[in-house]
């Protein structure tokens, strides 16, 4: 059995914004196909798609955009996941 949290952390995140900067696609994969909310943002407005790019976790990004994640979403100062 695999326990995961679906409560966000002090800082607003949700477990698929820590897959995306871990570059865990299978790990994506499986929090999409349970619920995940894809476009869900963190205190600083921040999607997964975000982390992914910020961090060039490239598995992860493409497997996001893959699954409808919205890649014009802004973050708090403005900017989308193509800015980095």
């Amino acid at each position: 059995m695999v326990l995961i949290s679906i409560k966000k952390n002090k800082n607003g995140e949700t477990a698929l914004h820590k897959t995306a900067y871990y570059n865990s696609k299978e790990l994506a994969e499986f929090l999409i196909s349970h619920g995940a909310i894809i476009n869900e943002k963190d205190k600083k407005g921040r999607t997964a798609l975000y982390i992914a790019a910020f961090n060039n976790s490239k598995e992860t990004a493409e497997f996001l955009i893959s699954h409808g994640a919205n890649i014009n979403e802004k973050n708090n100062n403005g900017e989308t996941a193509l800015v980095n």
